[in-house]
């Protein structure tokens, strides 16, 4: 090949035979004086300096692939309330609005009412509370003298344990006949087995991560119901109300009234909580 400036590395073919071509690639300088340099280190780099060699480096390891671990972050658990001191839950001011009976000549639209509460907490034991109250006579528009305590807890010993769920199921039935005489009965029904077994019902269903509550507590409402006679199928009023601590209703100390309305009854419930560190609001 023709040689180009001085200073510029041109290429040089040797060929010796027809089979074979030697091809090499080096510094072939065009100039008469090369310059000063070594090897393809460049015109006027100065070559490398001799010495020791160096150790390669030891190749790094490979980096294991890391891992991740989360650790759920600890939180404040729910306050134990270990300073609640009582708890009340009240039924008041249930008036009448429609009894549901077809007025019949001068006899007018009375009504034989019966109310039934059931109220339980997970504490364990039976349900707290039963109460069948029975009204004759009771007309559109009549309140009925009810203002009647259907659950309360009191703490008797300091560190007892607090309710952390209660539930209340509270219903009002019309009655066929006229009102009975059921507090014999009612007393005689808690003794029966098929008391028992819906009394053992609603106790699991109140345990921690349990279920059915409300189910468990209208299977003992129908069992009471049995001995008040002849009923009508679908009550004036039924309610189902749960008062938790994770929902925070014990947490405003002092009465709160809820009112509760069906266009056939309304209520107030009541729910009182007291301790001894706070005063109510």
């Amino acid at each position: 090949m023709r040689g180009g400036p001085p200073g510029e590395i041109a290429m040089k073919i040797d060929l010796k035979d027809v089979d074979s071509a030697q091809i090499s690639i080096g510094p072939h300088y065009t100039s008469a004086k090369p310059p000063k340099g070594d090897g393809l280190c460049g015109g006027g780099r100065p070559p490398p300096k001799k010495g020791k060699l160096k150790a390669a480096a030891a190749p790094k390891p490979a980096e294991k692939p890391r891992e991740y671990s989360f650790t759920r972050a600890a939180r404040p658990s729910i306050p134990p309330s270990e300073m609640l001191t009582g708890m009340e839950i009240r039924l008041s001011n249930i008036r009448i609005i429609e009894n549901g009976v077809t007025a019949m000549g001068p006899f007018g639209k009375k009504a034989n009412l019966y109310m039934l509460s059931v109220a339980v907490d997970d504490l364990g034991g039976e349900p707290q509370s039963l109460t069948v109250k029975g009204f004759s006579d009771v007309m559109d528009g009549d309140s009925l003298p009810v203002d009647s305590s259907v659950y309360y807890w009191k703490m008797a010993r300091k560190g007892d344990r607090t309710p952390g769920q209660i539930r209340l199921l509270a219903s009002i039935v019309r009655s066929r006949e006229a009102i009975r005489d059921f507090g014999n009965a009612l007393v005689q029904l808690q003794k029966k087995d098929d008391y028992r077994r819906v009394a053992n019902m609603v106790v699991a269903a109140m345990a921690p991560g349990a279920a059915g509550a409300e189910q468990a507590l209208v299977s003992m409402a129908n069992i009471i119901g049995s001995i008040l006679g002849k009923l009508e199928d679908k009550p004036l009023y039924t309610t189902s109300l749960s008062f938790t601590d994770i929902h925070g209703d014990f947490d405003m100390l002092g009465e709160h009234t809820t009112r509760h309305d069906t266009g056939y009854v309304e209520m107030a419930v009541s729910l009182t909580v007291r301790d001894v560190g706070r005063a109510p609001d």
